[in-house]
């Protein structure tokens, strides 16, 4: 069963708001029966990087961590995706100058230290 349009205040906070209520926010969430809950979930990013902006404000957190995630809406994530998509297409194993989210030089499983979203991460 697929759920989608949760309320904005459950979800992260870099989540498009839904044109027509606000309150919604433009996900959804593929669910699996017997209890096992969330198998896979997705959701728009936010466009606006001064509503983006505003959000980080709201939730306390701090601008300067969120600058990198900011100049993906700034100048695009395809230039990231591209430079993921050019570390495989050499075989590389990728590194950490061509993915998405930052990761720690000791290991190359994305990991928590993803900020703000691993699911970004284009290279696990």
């Amino acid at each position: 069963m697929f759920v989608t349009n949760y309320p904005a205040a459950v979800k992260a906070f870099y989540m498009e708001p839904d044109p027509d209520d606000p309150r919604l926010c433009l996900s959804c969430d593929c669910l699996a029966p017997e209890g096992y809950g969330e198998i896979i979930g997705g959701g728009q990013r936010m466009a606006s990087l001064d509503l983006l902006t505003q959000r980080i404000d709201e939730h306390g957190l701090p601008q300067e961590a969120f600058e990198w995630y900011k100049d993906l809406r700034r100048y695009g994530i395809g230039a990231a995706r591209r430079a993921s998509g050019s570390a495989w297409s050499a075989r590389s194993r990728g590194s950490p100058d061509s993915i998405t989210c930052a990761r720690p030089s000791r290991s190359r499983a994305c990991s928590t230290a993803c900020v703000p979203d691993p699911l970004e991460c284009s290279l696990t």
